[in-house]
């Protein structure tokens, strides 16, 4: 349990100091473009299709736990995916509900928005990097996206906070979109990371192990910064 505690903070402490995606002070975002709102228009409506394609990205986790025959990591993915498509949001999916909040209560329809080269080049990579042979590295890069979720969610619901007080002049309501960031920061995401984490660390038996995951977990990371830069490159340009 030490060793395991002791890793956690290894990836943790990474996460924040060796890449910009989640880190508040240096997400290229955050940092330039946090009052710009026809930035963070354009910038909330490219980050919708992450959780568009989350489930597809669990996936290639699922069934890689699957062929390995480890039914406790494929049970908690499964459950996690289960959540992500409406399991405990009365079926309405969790993509659906951050784009029906954003319409509903600040008037931006983000349903069918082009996606930009950056981000599909994000969403390419994810499954690139998710298509990998070595187990380890697909749940250390499964695990990289839902330990830096409550991060990121914590980046944008303050720039959802910004365009509330700018289009509606009201701070965020106790509507669908209070109800998503309350639920994903307070509930969902913590009980991934700690699901993910409990199962899958069992699987790690030695330092090869450990890390193929770290450098899955690292790849993310690593991804997600291009992303972001990317988004703030369009962002800066639209």
């Amino acid at each position: 349990m030490k060793a395991e505690k002791q890793f956690v903070e290894k990836l943790n402490k990474a996460m924040i100091e060796d890449f910009v995606a989640v880190n508040k002070k240096r997400n290229p975002i955050a940092k330039n473009l946090a009052k710009d709102m026809k930035a963070l228009q354009y910038v909330i409506g490219q980050y919708s299709i992450f959780p568009k394609n989350i489930v597809s990205f669990l996936e290639f986790a699922k069934n890689k736990a699957k062929e390995m025959n480890w039914k406790n990591v494929e049970e908690e993915i499964i459950r996690n995916m289960g959540e992500e498509l409406g399991s405990k949001s009365n079926g309405i999916t969790h993509y659906d509900l951050l784009v029906n909040g954003v319409k509903e209560e600040l008037g931006l329809d983000i349903s069918n928005i082009q996606i930009s080269e950056s981000t599909k080049n994000f969403i390419e990579s994810m499954k690139s990097i998710l298509s990998n042979k070595n187990p380890y590295y697909i749940m250390g890069a499964t695990y990289a996206l839902e330990d830096s979720a409550v991060p990121e969610l914590a980046l944008v619901v303050e720039w959802v906070s910004h365009l509330f007080i700018e289009i509606t002049g009201k701070p965020i309501q106790d509507k669908t979109l209070k109800f998503f960031f309350d639920m994903h920061l307070g509930v969902w995401e913590p009980g991934h990371e700690e699901g993910l984490r409990n199962t899958v660390f069992e699987k790690i038996s030695s330092e090869e192990d450990r890390d193929n995951f770290e450098a899955g977990f690292r790849e993310v990371l690593k991804t997600m910064d291009f992303w972001w830069n990317g988004l703030y490159n369009e962002a800066s340009q639209n």
